[in-house]
């Protein structure tokens, strides 16, 4: 229960901070990580971005760190990093290419609960958004979050 909570808070601050950046889209074709160093930069960049969006709107959001002990699992071809807005969970995924997160957005099934050959048992309605570089999933079902999210990224790829 507190898990899916913590879900629904994060979905819900990542919405928040969409309406209030309604204009703002958030894209990173042109920034170009070739190094580990340089992508380093761009993914710091990336997220600095979101947060200064869902800050404006009056969340409190924080990039959630591993805790130790837990073994990282991803099922798309790059680790997300998570972030914490007013308590829902948001997972961006960030790519050296933006032909690498349409590759890894086009294994994601309609309905988000198939990613490559692995059926997910989410504990709400899954939604994924590719915009640029980056893959953004929510697991939720708040319509002011999703409304955010969609103005903000654009069509989420799962329906």
């Amino acid at each position: 229960m507190n898990r899916y909570r913590v879900i629904t808070m994060l979905c819900f601050l990542f919405l928040v901070i969409l309406i209030g950046c309604e204009n703002i889209e958030v894209h990173t074709n042109d920034i170009e990580g070739k190094n580990t160093e340089e992508t380093s930069v761009v993914n710091n960049r990336i997220f600095e971005s979101l947060e200064e969006v869902l800050e404006e709107r009056g969340y409190q959001v924080s990039k959630l760190e591993v805790k130790e002990g837990i073994t990282p699992h991803t099922f798309l071809s790059v680790y997300p990093t998570y972030i914490e807005v007013n308590d829902e969970t948001l997972a961006i995924y960030v790519y050296e290419e933006e032909k690498l997160a349409k590759d890894d957005s086009k294994i994601i099934s309609n309905d988000g609960f198939r990613i490559g050959n692995s059926i997910v048992e989410w504990v709400d309605d899954p939604h994924f958004y590719q915009t640029g570089r980056i893959i953004v999933s929510y697991i939720g079902s708040n319509t002011e979050i999703l409304y955010d999210l969609e103005s903000i990224l654009g069509k989420p790829i799962t329906e």
